[in-house]
C-alpha cells in the first residue's frame, strides 16, 4: 500500500482534476510468492533463499537507467541554518536544535502533513540548527519545520527551486513562534511521536471528565470544571 489516509483520514486522500496528468514513482518493490504442492515449509524456504541469492547477484537493476530516477547529478540540494524565536525561551532567536526540515509541495504551514501527491525531501538539522537536504528532485518547493519542544509548523516565506546539480545555500532562515500559536495546551512531548500521541488519548479516555482537552483555546464551560483551579503563569512579553 503506497497512499493510505489510515491515521489521517481522507484529507491525504489524492485528488485530480479533469484531464490533470500526474506521475509519482514508488519502489522498486519484489514480492515473491512461491507455491508447492506438498505442504513441506522446508521446499518453500530453500526456494525463496535461491530467489533471494539470485536478486542479490542481480544488483544493480537496470531500474537505475530509467529517466523516472534521476541520478545526483540530475537532483539538486539545499542548505541553510535554522532559528527560531520562542519568546518563552529567549528574547533573541536561538538555534533550532534537531530540527525536523524538509521539502515539499508549495503550500501554507503544516501543509505538507496532508500533501500526498508530489515527493517530499527531509532531514534533521545538527544541534546549532544547520542543515542539509540532499538529492531532491528538480522542482519547486516550500521549505518546512517543526522543532523539538516548541509548539508550531513553520514554512519559510520564499520558495525554493531546486535544479538538477545545483546547490543552494539559504542563510539564517529565522522563524518566529507567535503569541496566539504558543496558546495551547499538549499534554505530551513536542516531537511528533505516535506512541506517545496514543498514551495521551487512553488517558484521555479513562479520565475524560478530569482533564483539560489535550490541545486548542480553552473552552472553560467544557472544559475546566468549575469545581478546580487551574493556575497558568504567562511570562511577560
Amino acid at each position: 500500500m503506497f497512499v493510505s489516509t489510515h491515521y489521517a483520514g481522507k484529507e491525504v486522500g489524492m485528488r485530480f482534476a479533469e484531464g490533470e496528468a500526474w506521475k509519482k514513482v514508488f519502489g522498486p518493490v519484489f514480492v515473491y510468492l512461491n507455491s508447492v504442492p506438498t505442504l513441506n515449509e522446508t521446499i518453500l524456504w530453500e526456494n525463496a533463499n535461491e530467489q533471494l541469492a539470485e536478486e542479490v547477484n542481480s544488483w544493480p537493476y537496470n531500474f537505475t537507467q530509467s529517466e523516472n530516477f534521476p541520478s545526483s547529478s540530475g537532483c539538486g540540494s539545499v542548505a541553510g541554518q535554522l532559528l527560531v524565536k520562542d519568546w518563552y525561551i529567549s528574547k533573541s532567536h536561538v538555534w533550532a536544535s534537531s530540527a525536523y526540515v524538509g521539502l515539499a509541495a508549495t503550500g501554507n504551514a503544516g501543509s505538507w502533513q496532508k500533501e500526498s501527491k508530489g515527493y517530499q525531501f527531509w532531514t534533521q538539522a545538527n544541534e546549532q540548527g544547520y542543515f542539509l537536504i540532499k538529492d531532491a528532485r528538480p522542482g519547486n518547493y516550500s521549505l518546512y519545520a517543526t522543532v523539538p519542544g516548541i509548539i508550531g509548523d513553520y514554512k519559510y516565506e520564499a520558495n525554493i527551486t531546486i535544479e538538477p546539480g545545483k546547490f543552494s545555500m539559504q542563510a539564517n532562515i529565522s522563524l518566529t513562534l507567535t503569541f496566539e500559536s504558543a496558546n495551547k495546551y499538549i499534554f505530551t512531548i513536542l516531537d511528533y511521536i505516535l506512541q506517545e500521541v496514543k498514551s495521551i488519548w487512553l488517558i484521555l479516555s479513562t479520565y475524560l471528565q478530569e482533564m483539560v482537552s489535550p490541545y486548542g483555546k480553552l473552552a472553560y464551560q467544557i472544559d475546566l470544571r468549575p469545581s478546580l483551579t487551574y493556575p497558568i503563569q504567562i511570562p511577560p512579553l
